[in-house]
């Protein structure tokens, strides 16, 4: 089993530019084949290079999205997921968020969160033409 987890529950990527995305992975049990985590749900326009988790344990990794310049503007849930190899048997991981941080308070109604917001600042999805004119005083007479 892999347990992944997110330092933060909310990205914001700008049109050409990339952001960091940290998750750590913790492993329980036996892996003989690599694990990797990537991003699902990106917007068109958004990339993410799959990254290996290191060693059999697990560790820290940084997934790095990018956004083309000509990306559209997209506010929305993605997920990270740890995937295992051959010869392992095919499964995937969701990483979590843990809401609760470091308050005392104790267990809340829903404690974690395995999607993450991204904001994507890009070009408007409604394209605006330079011909288009608005009528003025179209009354009838």
């Amino acid at each position: 089993m892999v347990l992944g987890t997110l330092a933060e529950n909310a990205l914001k990527l700008e049109a050409g530019k990339t952001a960091d995305l940290k998750l750590t992975a913790a492993v329980t049990g036996e892996f003989k084949g690599k694990l990797t985590a990537t991003v699902t749900g990106l917007p068109a326009g958004v990339a993410v290079t799959e990254v290996e988790v290191p060693g059999k344990k697990g560790g820290e990794v940084t997934l790095k999205l990018a956004a083309t310049a000509e990306v559209v503007s997209f506010s929305g849930p993605v997920e990270v997921v740890v995937k295992t190899s051959p010869p392992d048997a095919a499964a995937e991981y969701k990483a979590v968020y843990d809401l609760r941080g470091v308050e005392p308070r104790g267990d809340r109604l829903v404690n974690e969160v395995s999607r993450v917001w991204l904001s994507v600042a890009g070009k408007s999805a409604v394209k605006e033409t330079q011909d288009a004119k608005p009528e003025v005083g179209g009354g009838a007479k």
